[in-house]
């Protein structure tokens, strides 16, 4: 990745702008008006590349604290605490260290990283000051112009999970590879059920004298989860339309418990981690690509496409 530069800081005696811009609590929201022009605005604003150390033992006193289980869910609600809802990086990336006892922590957002640093120090308490330290932002304005045609390498951690109709009106999420299994399963059935008419009625197809007789379809066994998983990324990168999968490698399997609201009962899935290469097809798109991420939880510590040499 890019060497990333520590941010500027300003020097003491800080002039009125600066402290007209500081508020009394962070920012939380936004009104109507600035809704409908929020697409409008942030696809014009620069885009930054955050990163942070995080002191990975105070995070978990932190979390035990406050009884968060699922640190995806912490980390989601450390960054909206310490920085606002429109000063957090979203997307973000949270890599663990067992070298160290700091993990680091990338994002995207449209603020340098002196913005974050001001908003830290203005509402974060010392608690969460020991875990994501003001001076230890720093920040890298992205290069989003990348022309058709060129080719892009990243790295992406996904939950690769589905939506489908549950009962009462809800939905529910499924592990795509379990959801094409169901899929497979059904249309395995529909082909024997149709086969089995065509048994029935064979013989007495003039046709198919002197032939023979089809044998029962034997179910195929399953691809591999790495080929649905890589194809969830593809349709993944299809829909948002900026860039082509040209290649997928899966470095990471596991299964996690997902938690989204404190006392919530946790939901266990699947969590990949892919490199891979991409190739530009539309360039005015890429910017908005990395800045919004692509699939489920992104603001969870899913779906950001850090950019690396392609290989």
């Amino acid at each position: 990745m890019t060497t990333i530069n520590q941010a500027g800081r300003r020097p003491a005696g800080r002039n009125d702008s600066h402290n007209n811009r500081i508020h009394s609590n962070p920012p939380t929201g936004t009104t109507p008006t600035q809704n409908s022009n929020k697409a409008t605005q942030q696809k014009d604003s620069p885009l930054y590349l955050i990163q942070s150390k995080v002191h990975q033992p105070s995070l978990q006193a932190w979390m035990a604290h406050r009884g968060f289980t699922d640190i995806n869910h912490a980390l989601h609600s450390l960054l909206v605490e310490n920085l606002g809802r429109g000063l957090a990086p979203n997307p973000f990336r949270y890599m663990e260290s067992n070298r160290d006892a700091y993990a680091t922590i990338y994002g995207y957002t449209s603020h340098h990283g002196e913005e974050l640093q001001d908003a830290m120090e203005a509402f974060a308490d010392p608690e969460r000051e020991l875990i994501m330290p003001p001076d230890q932002i720093q920040s890298k304005l992205m290069r989003t112009d990348f022309p058709n045609g060129a080719l892009l390498g990243f790295e992406i951690k996904l939950r690769p999970v589905i939506r489908v109709p549950g009962d009462r009106g809800r939905t529910w999420e499924i592990d795509a590879y379990h959801h094409y299994l169901n899929e497979r399963e059904a249309n395995h059935k529909a082909d024997i059920k149709h086969h089995a008419w065509t048994l029935s009625t064979w013989d007495e197809d003039p046709e198919n004298e002197g032939l023979e007789k089809p044998r029962t379809p034997v179910l195929s066994p399953p691809d591999e989860r790495e080929v649905v998983y890589a194809e969830f990324l593809r349709h993944l990168l299809d829909r948002q339309g900026s860039c082509a999968l040209e290649r997928a490698v899966r470095r990471i399997y596991k299964r996690t418990m997902a938690v989204r609201q404190l006392g919530a009962v946790p939901s266990e899935g699947p969590e990949v981690v892919y490199f891979g290469n991409m190739r530009v097809i539309d360039e005015d798109k890429v910017g908005d690509l990395l800045r919004r991420g692509i699939g489920r939880h992104r603001t969870y510590g899913y779906g950001m496409l850090l950019l690396k040499p392609p290989g």
